[in-house]
């Protein structure tokens, strides 16, 4: 769930930064496939991740631990350390696609140097996408 929201997320982050430099002498067409292929990416990149939290991490401790629901279920797995293992199972490969992601368009659409902070320009400007406005012509 969180994965596909981050998707969503680093799509219309792409296509919302392709849409900027189209209004400039910058220009890059094809939007969408733009954002399309950033999802990809992404998808693969946390693909990849996952693979090796299965692969190597996994085998350490059990074969098992693939599903949510059974690292969930395991007696004895309240302990604060397995609720940072199972964090990072989850959420590493979700970074590790964003900041892949990030990477690529810093150096494909905006051809620029890679920093921290060309890598996460434009995020602050989502904010006015999922911000919420009142219109105050209609009183509540």
């Amino acid at each position: 769930m969180i994965g596909g929201l981050f998707t969503l997320f680093v799509a219309i982050w792409v296509f919302q930064t392709v849409g900027q430099l189209n209004k400039t002498a910058a220009k890059k067409k094809n939007a969408v496939l733009w954002a399309a292929g950033a999802a990809l990416l992404f998808f693969l990149v946390q693909y990849f991740f996952v693979w090796i939290n299965v692969a190597f991490i996994g085998s350490a401790e059990d074969r098992s631990l693939s599903a949510i629901g059974d690292r969930a279920g395991k007696s004895g797995d309240n302990t604060f350390v397995r609720v940072l293992v199972n964090t990072y199972y989850e959420l590493f490969p979700i970074l590790m696609g964003f900041i892949a992601v990030a990477v690529a368009r810093t150096m494909l659409i905006l051809r620029e140097k890679i920093t921290v902070q060309n890598l996460f320009s434009g995020i602050k400007d989502m904010k006015d996408l999922f911000s919420i406005k009142k219109d105050k012509s209609h009183p509540q």
